[in-house]
């Protein structure tokens, strides 16, 4: 009789649920690599490799979880994984908001002697990020 994911108690369970998380880190680990070669703008690459890497694992992570505990949702740990993946999705967006402050703000040079173009520029991008960061939050 073969066990189903749902029904499986105890220790099968618990290596169901490592195995689907770590299949989805490892497919998740491939495309984000993939992706961050092929992009054009090597210094966003960095910035996302650096600022987003591992916000975007742990939602993967958690979304991973969610789906093994899919067939659980009256449980208190599906409330509490989904709690968690409204946090670490937040935390993704936050810092997606800030890598894409840093490369607007990299057009914008005020080293230049006549700079109040872009002295006004960086002030608006501040500005709408700080918005967007509270409308996250």
């Amino acid at each position: 009789m073969p066990m189903d994911v749902i029904s499986a108690t105890g220790p099968a369970r618990v290596l169901t649920a490592a195995g689907v998380v770590l299949a989805a880190l490892l497919l998740h680990v491939a495309i984000w690599r993939l992706v961050l070669r092929v992009m054009k703008d090597r210094t966003l690459a960095a910035d996302l490799q650096t600022h987003c890497r591992w916000p975007a694992r742990t939602v993967v992570a958690l979304a991973a979880l969610l789906l093994v505990q899919s067939g659980a949702r009256d449980q208190p740990l599906f409330h509490l994984l989904l709690l968690a993946l409204v946090a670490a999705s937040a935390w993704l967006a936050v810092r997606v908001v800030r890598v894409a402050e840093d490369a607007l703000m990299r057009r914008y040079d005020v080293d230049v002697p006549d700079n109040l173009r872009a002295r006004r520029a960086r002030t608006q991008v501040r500005v709408l990020g700080r918005v967007v960061v509270v409308a996250i939050t």
